[in-house]
């Protein structure tokens, strides 16, 4: 309960709400790639960061004031394969357990479910300042930023194909002097952004019984004792030699 309400607190900040803005902008675009008829936010970051389709069902879980339904990170009330996306908003990085919070996310994503993560990285000025100066943190009180490619590695452990990742932030219009050099430095300057997005999905194909076509099982009939063509066939001993029919 602590971690939600310091990151109420945070958010409440031009800077927490320079992100928020922005993760809503790259938000936007990837619920436009998302399929299905039910979509979950866990953790109440910033409220309801979804903005679903009409015909998709939504909603926000975790232990914070400002959801649908409060519960533990740790226990999802949630049924097997019962969702068909979930964001994680900065959920991995407040929880106890990262661990057992993707555990229950799993269980409770469909077969072919999709998962956006967003998360702070920590190798940018955010994250780095977050580590050296603790008593004046740069981040929520209690944020343990991971590293998104540890992300993906444990996704990929959980049977997931990572799509995207995307990183981004807050950004201010540089001088006009530096914007040229800065273009040329994009791809690199990328890597230092304060937050990133995870896209991944399930590649678990589910398991339907197929039946055997009937011209198979009417050939496989014949081998119990159904005459067919390839039974049918006889065959007639030689005689032995010298002898006469």
């Amino acid at each position: 309960m602590k971690y939600a309400k310091s990151s109420e607190a945070w958010l409440d900040t031009s800077r927490g709400q320079a992100v928020l803005s922005a993760e809503k902008v790259q938000l936007d675009h990837a619920m436009t790639t998302l399929f299905g008829r039910s979509v979950l936010q866990i953790g109440g970051w910033g409220g309801s960061l979804l903005t679903p389709a009409p015909h998709w069902r939504s909603g926000v879980l975790g232990p914070a004031r400002n959801v649908d339904v409060r519960c533990e990170l740790s226990a999802l009330p949630l049924a097997g394969n019962s969702v068909d996306a979930v964001l994680l908003a900065h959920s991995l990085e407040l929880a106890p357990s990262a661990h057992s919070l993707l555990r229950e996310v799993d269980r409770a994503l469909s077969a072919r479910g999709q998962l956006l993560i967003l998360g702070f990285n920590p190798y940018s000025v955010w994250g780095l300042w977050q580590w050296l100066v603790r008593r004046y943190p740069a981040l929520p009180q209690g944020t343990r930023p991971l590293r998104s490619g540890r992300i993906q590695d444990w996704l990929r452990l959980l049977d997931y194909e990572v799509v995207a990742c995307q990183r981004f932030g807050p950004t201010r219009q540089p001088p006009r002097w530096l914007r040229q050099p800065l273009r040329w430095l994009r791809p690199v300057t990328g890597w230092f952004a304060p937050v990133y997005l995870i896209r991944a999905r399930k590649r678990r194909i589910p398991a339907n019984m197929v039946r055997r076509p009937v011209w198979q099982r009417s050939a496989v009939a014949g081998m119990d004792g159904v005459a067919t063509r390839s039974s049918a066939r006889v065959v007639v001993p030689l005689s032995p030699p010298g002898s006469t029919r």
